[in-house]
């Protein structure tokens, strides 16, 4: 018995070491054909397996030279990701049999049909960014997906990802996707864009609570009351839509980057006791009153330009502010901002603003521009801040 046992542990040794050598053939035989490799990156918490690696072709990789590829990409047999992004390839049916695929980037490459990939069950990670493809029916069956990328194809129709329950990240920007209803059924979803779709109403989103990160920019989305129950957001995205009210937003204290450039939003009220923001823009809205920052001490970057803006005595406080931007705002007296020390970005430009004195001390400041203002005692202000770029009038 013993015997028996010990000739079974030689055999499986040499069995191991004969499968590393072959892999390690086949991994030899790819970097001949232009392959590199690396290890697989995680992302935000998306599993990968130990040892994985991300085999990436070269950009002069066509269709017959995949194939040649194939016998070699099948022996290597851990997990591994590949690469094809910018290849010259057309044509995916030559990955059927690859079922240690778990990342495939096909991104800008010239595939339109993607039929090949509905056996690919191992599938964690897909990119099909930048291609001509439409259908996406054979992704039903990758129940194992949690990283998709559509963005910028010619996708319409996505209920084909309905089943697709363990998506954490989907990226459908640029697509001419008009309903997110097939998104229902997707709750493990954090980070979803639908940034420039056809997308009207957002109420499809209403159960997905898990969202982190939010992207809507440049829809056609005029209400947000969808997001109530969206506690755990964090980006939030609303630029070029025609959104007026973000009152749905007041008790959301972990928001800590917004966009609502372009919007038509008036009061951000909702903003009080946000004190986790440190991204905010107001670029290009009617807002007038911003005493609602007045708490928000996170604040890093701040963006008023094109605003109603008069005062900006709420921002005495916001030492930690870094970058503002007051560009063609109505603001006329700057004191306010005398204690701001951490600034490193200004832009006053095309503001009613006469006198800076009130800059003087903020010797951290970088940059400065003054242009299209009618200020008077640059000279006395370059002097206190000679390492200071200072675009003046």
């Amino acid at each position: 018995m013993r015997l028996s046992t010990g000739v079974c542990l030689v055999a499986s040794l040499a069995l191991s070491q004969f499968a590393n050598a072959s892999e390690s053939d086949d991994l030899h035989a790819l970097a001949d054909l232009g392959f590199s490799s690396k290890p697989c990156e995680a992302y935000r918490g998306i599993s990968i397996d130990p040892g994985c690696l991300v085999l990436s072709a070269q950009v002069r990789l066509d269709t017959a030279a995949l194939a040649a590829a194939i016998p070699h990409l099948k022996g290597v047999e851990k997990r591994h990701g590949l690469s094809l992004a910018n290849t010259q390839i057309q044509d995916v049916d030559v990955l059927k049999g690859l079922t240690s695929l778990q990342q495939l980037d096909l991104s800008y490459t010239r595939v339109q049909n993607i039929d090949a990939l509905n056996g690919l069950a191992g599938m964690q990670r897909l990119s099909l960014w930048g291609t001509q493809v439409r259908n996406v029916d054979a992704l039903k069956g990758l129940t194992g997906l949690q990283w998709l990328n559509l963005s910028r194809t010619q996708v319409r129709n996505v209920d084909a990802l309905k089943g697709l329950t363990s998506l954490q990240r989907l990226d459908l920007s640029g697509t001419q996707v008009r309903s997110a209803d097939a998104l229902k059924s997707l709750p493990h979803l954090q980070w979803l864009s639908l940034s420039g779709t056809q997308l009207q109403s957002v109420d499809a989103l209403e159960g997905l609570t898990g969202l982190q990160q939010l992207f809507l920019s440049r829809t056609q989305v005029r209400n947000v009351d969808a997001l109530k129950g969206m506690t755990g957001l964090q980006w939030l995205d609303l630029s070029g839509t025609q959104v007026r009210s973000v009152d749905v937003l007041k008790g959301m204290t972990g928001l800590q980057w917004l966009d609502l450039t372009g919007t038509q939003v008036r009061n951000i009220d909702a903003l009080k006791g946000m004190t986790g923001m440190q991204w905010l823009s107001l670029w290009g809205t009617q807002v007038r009153n911003i005493d609602a920052l007045k708490a928000l001490t996170g604040l890093q970057w701040l963006n008023l330009t094109g605003t109603q803006v008069q005062n900006v005595d709420a921002l005495k406080g916001l030492t930690g502010l870094q970058r503002l931007e007051l560009s063609g705002t109505q603001v006329r007296n700057i004191d306010a901002l005398a204690g701001l020390t951490g600034l490193q970005w200004l832009d006053l430009s095309g503001t009613q603003v006469r006198d800076v004195d009130a800059l003087k001390g903020l010797t951290g400041l970088q940059h400065l521009d003054l242009t299209r203002t009618h200020i008077q005692n640059v000279d006395a202000l370059k002097a206190k801040l000679p390492r200071t770029r200072i675009l003046t009038p």
